[in-house]
């Protein structure tokens, strides 16, 4: 995926992506980049707790699975660990296959878990309901990179109350910071050991990027931003 000029997100060699700001900073611009360039190749998950109007008709068009209910947001997490786990298994079986199960038989999927953290304030959630959502984003998150499925989270902030220990914040490869975070304690929930590089760009669509084999986050600016957020 071209996320700006000079910057690329290749999903294989970096499976886990999260994109961080307050709103109106640009995650939902970035997701629908995103989105955009792989919903040719990937079979796209679109996870809405807030269950927006605006988020909905952005993908109008697009060959996205939308789900905003806690019912269906259980069931669709549980389904897709349960299909992660059994492709999990044919390699165990197969490990001969395992190249060939990827390029062949694994299906790409992107789930977008569009603000994670609000997963505990979806009406009607079933009783276990937002236990099971977060055992399946765990066990995605840990074991979903050889059964081609990963996860775009996008969230207000990097809490460890919505991932938990740093074993799952760890596995993020691809991190976004959209607009300026200038408390430090935030900045280290998305940056972890690296040290604190300012955004120095203030045009709408700036932000801060960190991929695996970054030295340190870089400055970007999503192109063209005006008019994809009208779009969108």
């Amino acid at each position: 995926v071209s996320i700006s000029p000079g910057i690329e997100w290749n999903l294989e060699t970096h499976p886990h992506g999260i994109i961080v700001g307050r709103t109106g900073k640009g995650k939902s611009v970035l997701a629908q980049v995103i989105i955009r360039e792989l919903s040719t190749s990937y079979s796209i998950y679109y996870l809405d707790p807030k269950n927006s109007y605006e988020t909905k008709r952005s993908l109008k068009g697009l060959p996205v699975k939308y789900f905003s209910t806690a019912e269906d947001i259980v069931d669709t997490m549980s389904h897709l660990n349960k299909e992660m786990i059994a492709r999990g298994d044919s390699i165990e079986q197969f490990p001969f296959m395992k190249s060939e199960f990827q390029k062949r038989d694994f299906s790409k999927i992107l789930i977008v878990f569009d603000e994670i953290g609000a997963v505990g304030d979806i009406p009607n959630m079933p009783s276990n309901g937002q236990k099971e959502i977060v055992k399946a984003f765990r066990s995605i998150m840990l074991q979903g990179r050889e059964a081609n499925l990963h996860i775009l989270a996008l969230c207000q902030r990097a809490d460890s109350k919505n991932f938990g220990d740093g074993a799952v914040r760890g596995q993020f490869s691809f991190r976004c910071a959209m607009g300026n975070i200038q408390d430090k304690e935030a900045y280290q929930m998305v940056f972890p050991d690296t040290e604190f590089v300012p955004l120095t760009r203030h045009e709408k669509g700036a932000g801060l990027i960190w991929m695996e084999d970054f030295t340190l986050p870089r400055e970007f600016v999503i192109p063209f931003f005006e008019d994809l957020q009208k779009d969108i």
